[in-house]
């Protein structure tokens, strides 16, 4: 368990640092945008850009924000079952959003490499857009990497649970 909790750490530490790149490149690039516009020197195609950072700054920070727990969920109903159904239940979703992060990182994944593998750019910039997607997914992968850690700490019961 504890290799699988240090793998998450370092891999988190490492999407955080890559989103915190973009977003001081969406920082840079919009202020640069805004200056220099009025000189007739803007950057045609921040739009376009700023779309794909942001991707990269939100899949970024996904893994982080479900590891401090901070999204957002309502118990109401399931903190008036018994405890044993409220493990169930809670095993139960974790399962499913295990799954679904696994299934959305190897569907964006697959996306990444037909966009790779075609040489598919964007329109304005022509940028090659596969890294972005390919971040994208490796956010996602992350994510599903920290739901099966905490699945498996809540069934060896090493994890704390609140309530």
């Amino acid at each position: 368990m504890k290799p699988l909790d240090n793998l998450n750490q370092g891999l988190i530490k490492l999407m955080l640092v890559i989103g915190g790149v973009f977003m001081l490149a969406m920082l840079g690039l919009t202020c640069y945008n805004i200056f220099m516009r009025p000189f007739k020197m803007g950057i045609s195609g921040v739009y376009e850009v700023m779309g794909y950072f942001g991707a990269m700054v939100i899949s970024s920070g996904m893994a982080f924000t479900q590891s401090k727990k901070a999204h957002l969920h309502v118990d109401l109903v399931v903190n008036t079952y018994p405890k044993p159904i409220q493990a169930v239940t809670r095993w139960i979703n974790l399962v499913m959003c295990l799954l679904l992060a696994a299934i959305a990182a190897w569907q964006i994944g697959v996306k990444g490499w037909t966009f790779y593998s075609t040489g598919e750019v964007s329109e304005t910039l022509k940028l090659p857009y596969y890294f972005f997607t390919f971040g994208a997914a490796a956010g996602f992968g992350v994510l599903a990497l920290l739901f099966l850690a905490d699945l498996l700490k809540d069934l060896s019961g090493k994890r704390e649970v609140k309530g």
